[in-house]
């Protein structure tokens, strides 16, 4: 899988990612291959610098 965040990642099996949601991102399978993405998505924290 691969995910782009200002660069593109290859991610694969076993590896994780953490990121700021508020920038822009995307992920995209570019092999033939069945891909399964878990996504955990928390309130935003009130105290972070913006």
């Amino acid at each position: 899988m691969e995910f782009a965040l200002r660069f593109d990642y290859t991610v694969v099996g076993g590896e994780s990612v953490s990121f700021d949601g508020r920038l822009a991102h995307r992920y995209r399978n570019e092999s033939d291959k069945q891909t399964e993405i878990i996504l955990s998505v928390t309130p935003p924290n009130p105290y972070a610098p913006r």
